[in-house]
């Protein structure tokens, strides 16, 4: 991975173009992130483009977690966003 490139404002071009794309079958664009400490900035883009979590809470791949669940957290521990394209 290029962390050397993070904070220049490339992610969100490429959400931008990929949002505008959807936009001309959808009104809504959704998007997963991992759990992990490594994933903050893609977190914070999300959070910055608008993205909002789904309401299902952490989820193991597409299964959301249950109370009292004792799992190992993996890469496939995930939260899923949605945004509204229509929004200003």
């Amino acid at each position: 991975m290029r962390y050397d490139l993070r904070g220049q404002g490339y992610g969100g071009h490429v959400l931008e173009a990929v949002e505008q794309l959807i936009a001309q079958r959808s009104s809504k664009a959704g998007i997963c992130v991992a759990l992990f400490d490594d994933y903050g900035p893609a977190q914070r883009l999300y959070a910055k483009r608008g993205y909002i979590p789904d309401g299902r809470g952490a989820c193991h791949r597409f299964t959301p977690l249950r109370r009292g669940e004792a799992i190992t957290l993996t890469g496939d521990h995930l939260i899923w966003l949605v945004k509204d394209l229509r929004a200003p």
